[in-house]
């Protein structure tokens, strides 16, 4: 499966199985050899709605997010959703939802059988990973179908040896690696993933319950996927700082704070709606936006006085900085 995911993967590399007859017939492949090279090109991610048990490994912030809009958006009943996490401190939360919770990644595999794992940890954790996945190795039967990987500075290379025997299986498993934001919870989040939506290795179970939390999924390389985490996570927590900052402003101009927060509303939707529909860049739609020595103009200048766009950069690499430190440090 490595192979046929790897970002570098085009759906034109992927032999057909004609390909793979004619290959097989000019080298004397045997049958079993073909029947092998087959299966290996066959995703077998797909699940049964009604029947799927899905596992999280890490039980914070943004696994919260997606189990309340599975449970909000999906007929998945919540005995089927299982955490898993270190310490039993976000236990009442999720049973309380009627989700099982467990401090043995063990569990997920062994008692549940989880199909789909999301794995929402931080990646220092994969420095003694060898300790503390799981207590006994993972018996091959009880393999997911699938792993969604969340984890921030750690590869999908490094992701599948936690399933060694993953390469050797008729029904391999299949890797990806996945970018949610908390937006999920409203249906409304962003969401990447390192394979082209439409294509073959994306199955349409999967492709249903990630359409439940995002309107778009989008295909975003892996080698790219840090990147894409810091700005769906920081870049939406400081949209909103920028939107009550323009509600504040109102507000202090005499606008009912209601109103206010219902044009800044509209004002960032038409805003993007304006970049995704004309194609045009950002500077050429802010230039449209005012004329020269206009108010408006006035404001921005006043606004380039005090380096907020390069504030904003700084920002963001600080927080980028600071996912990276929590990925690498030490337990």
């Amino acid at each position: 499966m490595e192979d046929e995911k790897s970002t570098s993967t085009s759906l034109a590399t992927i032999p057909t199985t004609a390909s793979i007859k004619s290959s097989s017939i000019s080298s004397s492949v045997s049958s079993q050899e073909l029947q092998r090279l087959l299966v290996k090109h066959k995703n077998y991610a797909d699940f049964d709605f009604r029947y799927v048990n899905i596992g999280f490994i890490g039980a914070g912030h943004i696994t919260e997010k997606i189990v309340n809009s599975i449970l909000m958006r999906t007929k998945i009943e919540a005995y089927r959703i299982h955490i898993s996490a270190n310490t039993d401190e976000k236990n009442e939360k999720f049973t309380r939802l009627g989700c099982t919770f467990t401090t043995s990644n063990d569990e997920l595999f062994s008692r549940h059988k989880c199909d789909v794992i999301f794995l929402c940890f931080h990646g220092n954790v994969m420095k003694t990973v060898k300790r503390k996945f799981t207590k006994e190795p993972i018996d091959h039967t009880n393999y997911p179908k699938c792993v969604l990987s969340l984890v921030v500075g750690v590869s999908l290379r490094k992701i599948k040896r936690l399933f060694p025997e993953h390469e050797h299986l008729e029904k391999p498993i299949a890797f990806y690696r996945l970018v949610l934001n908390s937006s999920v919870v409203y249906g409304t989040g962003i969401c990447t993933i390192d394979v082209n939506p439409d294509s073959k290795f994306l199955t349409q179970s999967l492709k249903s319950l990630l359409q439940k939390f995002t309107r778009d999924i989008e295909n975003v390389p892996e080698q790219c996927a840090d990147y894409v985490c810091c700005l769906s996570s920081a870049g939406l927590a400081m949209t909103y700082m920028f939107m009550q900052s323009l509600v504040n402003a109102a507000e202090k101009l005499g606008m009912d704070k209601h109103l206010a927060l219902k044009l800044v509303s509209h004002l960032l939707l038409n805003s993007a709606k304006s970049i995704l529909i004309t194609g045009k860049s950002i500077d050429v739609l802010q230039h449209e936006s005012y004329r020269n020595s206009s108010p408006t103009e006035i404001g921005l200048l006043h606004l380039d006085r005090y380096e907020v766009q390069e504030k904003i950069v700084e920002a963001m690499k600080t927080s980028y900085e600071r996912s990276m430190q929590l990925s690498f440090k030490e337990n």
